[in-house]
């Protein structure tokens, strides 16, 4: 598995897969445990959506929700991070309103179980494109806000901020513009 994630990290995706797919026989041939089998399909699945093939990945994110199950708040969590993905592909896929519907799911389940600020952040961020597609104004705003109260709760490193302003600029841009180029200075300050 984890010769499988260099390969992917270093845009080698045709020699992941095989060696993600031997990893997942030999799961099988081993008996090991319905988790790591979903862990195994996840990853397989990764390597798929990086390189936009979104039916595949659709399949094996299925197969990993699968052998996860929805029992414990460790499952749920690992198939919400599916969930999002998957939604994902359905912002790629330009089907936003089901996008919309299932990040809201993750969203309650992230709020509800008091899990991660950076996962809610996440979420909203993921919820600005369609939003925005969609022209639900009052919605895109006020998950704009909500993204920037909970990044006063948060230590975030130059990055995360960096890419959270930028996807906030573009949600706003052509909408709120005074408000969108603040978060563009924003997103040019935290580059480093």
């Amino acid at each position: 598995m984890d010769i499988g994630s260099v390969f992917k990290k270093t845009y080698q995706y045709e020699e992941s897969i095989k060696i993600q797919r031997w990893a997942v026989r030999n799961a099988f041939v081993l008996n090991t445990p319905d988790y790591f089998k979903g862990a195994l399909y996840s990853n397989q699945a990764e390597v798929h959506y990086a390189m936009e093939e979104y039916d595949s990945a659709k399949f094996y994110f299925h197969k990993a929700i699968g052998y996860m199950g929805m029992g414990k708040d460790d499952n749920r969590r690992f198939t919400s991070g599916i969930n999002i993905r998957l939604a994902q592909i359905k912002i790629a896929e330009k089907n936003y309103n089901e996008s919309i519907i299932d990040l809201n799911s993750c969203l309650d389940f992230f709020e509800n179980t008091q899990q991660d600020t950076l996962e809610i952040i996440f979420v909203l961020e993921e919820l600005l494109v369609p939003l925005k597609q969609l022209n639900k104004i009052d919605e895109l705003i006020t998950h704009v806000d909500s993204i920037d109260s909970y990044m006063i709760t948060i230590q975030l490193g130059n990055k995360n901020k960096m890419s959270l302003y930028w996807s906030m600029f573009k949600a706003l841009k052509e909408i709120k513009d005074d408000k969108a180029d603040q978060y563009k200075n924003l997103a040019i300050e935290n580059m480093n």
